[in-house]
């Protein structure tokens, strides 16, 4: 009895001490690679939109969790709401670990509607999601109404802005307006969000979707100059199913309170199953994806780097700094999860709402 105790203690010594000795290895490979490289951070979106201004935020503090400590710089590749990026991602960019595509939800919806020119498959990447957790958040110019009630009134078409007829938010608050019963008129192109807020200025466009962190940074300006009014928000996803409000705008009705109040009924049929997935997939705007083909180790390496740095209390002073509040997330291989989970149960009946939005796309 005491033999075998002993040798099994020792046989446990023995495993602990290689499995610490192949860590140890994996941690000296992962420096001999990262070492003096560079790590490119790409951005489909102008400077100044909500994907920039957070990526230029990891930016600053990702390096230093990435064994090797290499250099992380930032780059901007716009066009057509992410896809020139995301194609050129998907069919040039090297599968070695050194480039991270941001993305958006519109990454798979874009190939789930079949829209012309996507190169990319989305089931194929490796996502990274979680690192941010956020809502988003309607405005409209103050000059055209400040109340949904009033914009149901008006004869005139709104001018709805986006990067593309199938981004995001174009398609949340074209949806949104749809429910509501109020006219809109497409008006897509602009290369990012901080266009769309000079268009509000001039008058060029009525309304505006947010993630809600960035709306703090970039439209809540707007709302003291009296350009912008704040309408609702799409929430973020409850722990029990559904939607509640952001923490840090829970004064802002969510998009179904209001359609309770205004329509008298709760929001039901195509357009609202679009509308979940895609106020979903809103929640969770801090995706980054690497290229069919990058080594397994080197997608854990940067995984566990993104998980470091939501910790990092010089991390979320900087964000704070930016956004007023420390970004919320949520460790990344869930996070990850949980997106895949979304798209698994998008019912077919939302992806044919939104493939109308593709034919706009097209007939522009």
């Amino acid at each position: 009895m005491f033999v075998a105790q002993m040798t099994r203690s020792a046989l446990g010594m023995v495993f602990g001490t290689v499995l610490v000795f192949l860590l140890e290895i994996s941690d000296l490979q992962a420096q001999s690679f990262y070492a003096g490289k560079t790590v490119q951070l790409m951005v489909g979106f102008s400077p100044g939109g909500a994907a920039d201004v957070f990526t230029r935020l990891l930016g600053r503090h990702l390096g230093k969790h990435i064994p090797g400590n290499p250099t992380v710089i930032v780059q901007n590749m716009t066009g057509a709401g992410g896809q020139v990026l995301w194609n050129w991602g998907y069919t040039r960019a090297k599968p070695d670990g050194l480039t991270l595509i941001g993305a958006t939800g519109s990454f798979p919806i874009k190939q789930m509607l079949d829209i012309p020119g996507v190169q990319f498959d989305y089931r194929k990447v490796y996502i990274l999601a979680g690192i941010r957790v956020d809502n988003s958040v309607m405005a409209s110019r103050s000059a055209v109404g400040a109340r949904i009630e009033e914009l149901r009134k008006t004869e005139k078409p709104l001018l709805l802005p986006g990067e593309s007829a199938t981004s995001q938010s174009f398609m949340l608050m074209a949806l949104a307006l749809d429910m509501f019963g109020v006219k809109w008129k497409p008006v897509v192109g602009y290369p990012g969000l901080a266009d769309i807020r000079l268009a509000m200025r001039r008058g060029d466009a009525d309304l505006q979707l947010e993630a809600g962190s960035v709306y703090m940074v970039g439209m809540v300006p707007l709302e003291k100059e009296g350009i912008a009014t704040r309408l609702m928000q799409t929430g973020v996803l409850a722990p029990e199913g559904g939607f509640e409000r952001h923490p840090q705008f829970s004064d802002t009705p969510l998009f179904e309170e209001l359609h309770r109040k205004i329509v008298g009924r709760e929001p039901s049929g195509p357009r609202w199953e679009a509308f979940k997935t895609l106020a979903a997939l809103y929640s969770m705007p801090g995706i980054y994806w690497l290229p069919p083909g990058t080594p397994k180790e080197r997608i854990e390496i940067l995984t566990d780097a993104l998980d470091k740095l939501r910790d990092d209390p010089e991390y979320k002073a900087d964000s704070k700094k930016i956004y007023g509040f420390a970004i919320p997330s949520m460790p990344l291989r869930r996070g990850s999860a949980a997106f895949e989970k979304i798209l698994r149960d998008t019912p077919n009946e939302a992806i044919e709402a939104m493939r109308a939005f593709g034919k706009l796309q097209t007939a522009k």
